[in-house]
């Protein structure tokens, strides 16, 4: 009953929205023809007003966003890279390691990792390692599941820090445009163990994609 409640929510605050929008616009044309006047500004004052007007665009469509999340209607924007990680640690699967690894740090490996460095390679010992680590303490046949226990988005002051430090590490020119710090309770099961441990994990959207940034194996 709550989430029908917060679906209804949801899609009142959208049409409300709409609706003012149009209000406003309408107001602004009966105005100019009362007066017999032609609107006009400079060039630069419609690029303001046009700043502004995507901005509270993205305010709203971000809240729509957390209560559709809440409601369960939405993955979190994060999700399919948390699920591609896990999936790439129970199944030792080198794509889907390297796919949740930023591009930056690839992009690096080649460029550092001499003539004969095969990047392929790299994450192939590197997801059969993880896979050995985890069947040496648990047993054949291990599965991984995860549950978000919490989040905290960062700050865009967090988000610059985050670009520069990037570039002095990397030598990359990014955008950093989202960030969570992500706490993850998981759990592994083998034939032989299995137990839960409680992480933090950071993810990032970076030049419109999102990767385990930091806390993870990559």
């Amino acid at each position: 009953m709550k989430r029908i409640i917060t679906l209804i929510l949801a899609v009142c605050m959208t049409v409300s929205l709409a609706a003012c929008d149009d209000k406003a616009g309408s107001s602004k044309k009966d105005s100019s023809s009362e007066s017999g006047e032609s609107v006009s500004s400079s060039d630069e004052t419609n690029d303001s007003a046009d700043s502004a007007d995507s901005a509270g665009e993205n305010r709203y469509k971000k809240k729509l966003e957390k209560i559709l999340e809440k409601a369960g209607v939405i993955d979190k924007p994060y999700a399919h890279a948390l699920d591609d990680y896990f999936k790439a640690l129970e199944h030792a699967d080198a794509k889907l390691l390297m796919k949740c690894t930023p591009f930056y740090k690839t992009d690096y490996l080649k460029k550092t990792g001499g003539a004969d460095f095969d990047v392929d390679a790299h994450f192939e010992k590197r997801a059969d390692a993880l896979l050995d680590y985890f069947e040496d303490e648990f047993g054949d046949n291990v599965k991984i599941t995860y549950e978000i226990k919490d989040e905290r988005e960062l700050s865009q002051k967090k988000l610059d820090s985050i670009t520069q430090e990037i570039k002095d590490s990397y030598g990359a020119d990014v955008s950093v445009e989202s960030a969570y710090k992500v706490k993850i309770l998981a759990r592994i099961k083998g034939d032989d163990e299995d137990d839960a441990d409680t992480s933090t994990i950071t993810v990032a959207k970076i030049d419109g994609e999102w990767y385990i940034f930091d806390g993870g194996y990559v």
